[in-house]
This record gives structure tokens, C-alpha cells and sequence, in this order.
């Protein structure tokens, strides 16, 4: 079932609050941030999967003016699936288990 108005507007809110306090990066190094600024922006702009599929052309291309990576490509197709009613999960549970917290602050300099 896709998602009402209010719950892609909820979910915005939700993408804005999470992308604070995740990493901005992963440890391989792929942008974090880039990755929920596209998620953002599916759901802001309602961009279709060929939508999608150009900005990660793009990429492949080399060209940098709003190209997105495999990997962004890959999570603004989920929201696109979300959106359509085909993923049941919103974008924001992907990144719940990576906010950082205090406690999880301080395992990692143990």
C-alpha cells in the first residue's frame, strides 16, 4: 500500500532528524549523507526510477553535477519502491541501527 501525503511528509521529517546523527560516512567511505539527501529528494520530488536511473548515468558518465553512485542509486530505488506501495519498510528504518548514540560512542573508543 503506497504511503499518504502525511506519511511521506513524516518520513521527511523523520530522513532530516536521522541525518543527523548518523555518520556522514560509511567505512568504506561512501557518503552517508549523500545517500539520505537522495532519499530526501525521491520523496520531496516524487522521481521515477528512470529519474533515477539518470542521475546514476551520470555517475558512470563522470560527470559530478548531480550524479549519484551505484549505491545511492540502489537506496533512492527503495524509497521509489516505498512510494509505490512495493517496499512495506520507509526509508528512515535502513538507518535507525546507525545512529550514533553515547553509548555507542563509547564502545567505540574502547
Amino acid at each position: 500500500m503506497a504511503p499518504t501525503g502525511k506519511e511521506i511528509r513524516d518520513e521527511i521529517a523523520k530522513l532530516r532528524e536521522l541525518q543527523k546523527q548518523v555518520p556522514p560516512d560509511t567505512m568504506f567511505g561512501d557518503s552517508n549523507t549523500a545517500a539520505i539527501d537522495a532519499e530526501i529528494e525521491v520523496l520531496e520530488e516524487d522521481l521515477t526510477e528512470d529519474d533515477i536511473d539518470d542521475r546514476s548515468q551520470k555517475y558512470e558518465d563522470d560527470e559530478t553535477e548531480d550524479a549519484w553512485p551505484l549505491r545511492v542509486r540502489d537506496m533512492a530505488v527503495r524509497v521509489r519502491q516505498w512510494l509505490d506501495g512495493q517496499e512495506p519498510d520507509p526509508p528512515s528504518r535502513g538507518w535507525e541501527g546507525l545512529v550514533k548514540t553515547k553509548e555507542n560512542e563509547k564502545k567505540e573508543k574502547q
